[in-house]
């Protein structure tokens, strides 16, 4: 195998070192060839010890290519760990990335370079702990206050997904402890009306709903985005609202029994049962099956499939049986199926057929297979 390394810089070749090591995990993931990651492995012991020796140094510390190494680095235990051990997930350098961060400065949270590998963190942070069932680090807390009060731009729908994420990530653990029923499904009702109005901002699509045709008979054709980008936004933006009706579910059977007025918690009750099967609908026509002889307006590459797989896998979870073969889901599987290569039909199977073995914690899912920022 021809390996490639990037050209290293003069001073000091850390970041290239860890481009190279990323680059081969990223290969042997979606190829299923093993010396890539021996490869991979080799250049990313390089880079720990090229990070080791920065750090000793408080001016490399603080250079914006050693703070983006250690983050390339979470990635990268993250593809090597679901490589070799499947889906045990724990990221070990999300520490070490917010203490370099919190001694940058304030300067680094209003540049664009800086801003950029802060909503990265964030976004690291954020699965990690739901992953994990975890609270956000007190840590993290700081460093994003101090973010604010340095003037960090928090207009951009990112900033903003990113923002309801990690109150969800903090309403999840709460939500386990002596917090009320009540409480929770305020708060989670309060966030899905956030991501609500932050879909607005969002490029429209052409949705198969407006058609004539029955409701009860969708389309097999998929609805019309105008690219892949728009079309990963919107199902992300599902993919998070589901969570947010399943946990506002779980509260209302909490309650049941113990209410004032339980014919109003099965109301709601039924609700979000019915929010959840419009959202995950949703998620399902904008994916082709492979009966309907379309394609998409847009070539879609092996990474993206994956991104379209977690969404599917998510909205299969979400619907009843029925609902799955009246979506035609399982045809849009194998749409997204003759995307991916070899290596990554393996993982369509195991999440198809393994059931018993996959963890239940949705984001534990994305950690495994997912290749992209999950933001918009």
């Amino acid at each position: 195998m021809q390996v490639f390394y990037p050209s290293k810089s003069d001073d000091y070749p850390l970041l290239e070192t860890m481009i190279n090591a990323l680059f081969m995990a990223t290969f042997s993931s979606l190829q299923g060839y093993p010396p890539a990651l021996y490869h991979a492995r080799n250049s990313y012991g390089s880079a720990l010890s090229l990070t080791r020796k920065a750090i000793q140094s408080r001016n490399e510390a603080l250079l914006d290519r050693t703070l983006f190494s250690v983050l390339l680095m979470s990635i990268f235990e993250r593809l090597a760990d679901v490589e070799q051990r499947g889906l045990s997930i724990r990221n070990g350098h999300l520490k070490g990335a917010i203490e370099l961060m919190a001694l940058r400065g304030d300067g680094q949270f209003t540049d664009d370079g800086g801003a950029k590998m802060f909503l990265h963190l964030n976004e690291l942070v954020v699965l990690d702990c739901l992953a994990n069932e975890a609270d956000i680090p007190l840590q993290f807390l700081a460093l994003r206050q101090q973010a604010l009060e340095a003037g960090a731009d928090t207009s951009s729908p990112r900033w903003r997904f990113l923002e309801i994420m990690m109150r969800y990530a903090q309403l999840e653990h709460t939500a386990k402890s002596s917090i009320s029923a009540e409480g929770v499904i305020y708060q989670a009702k309060a966030l899905d009306e956030d991501l609500d109005r932050l879909s607005k901002y969002l490029p429209s699509f052409f949705s198969r709903r407006q058609t004539p045709e029955p409701p009860s008979i969708p389309s097999t054709k998929p609805d019309i985005y105008p690219d892949y980008n728009t079309h990963r936004c919107w199902n992300n933006i599902r993919v998070l609202r589901i969570q947010l009706m399943k946990l506002i579910r779980e509260q209302y059977a909490r309650v049941l029994g113990n209410s004032t007025n339980d014919v109003w918690a099965m109301a709601e009750l039924h609700e979000s049962n019915r929010r959840v099967h419009f959202l995950a609908t949703d998620i399902c026509l904008s994916i082709p099956d492979t009966g309907a002889n379309i394609r998409l307006p847009y070539e879609v590459s092996n990474i993206q499939s994956a991104t379209l797989l977690f969404h599917l896998y998510v909205a299969k979870e979400a619907l009843a049986k029925p609902a799955q073969s009246r979506l035609h889901i399982y045809e849009r599987l194998q749409f997204v199926e003759e995307k991916q290569s070899p290596s990554q039909r393996k993982i369509l199977d195991y999440l198809l057929h393994d059931g018993y073995q996959i963890p239940r914690n949705t984001w534990k899912i994305w950690l495994s297979i997912g290749r992209e920022d999950f933001s918009i």
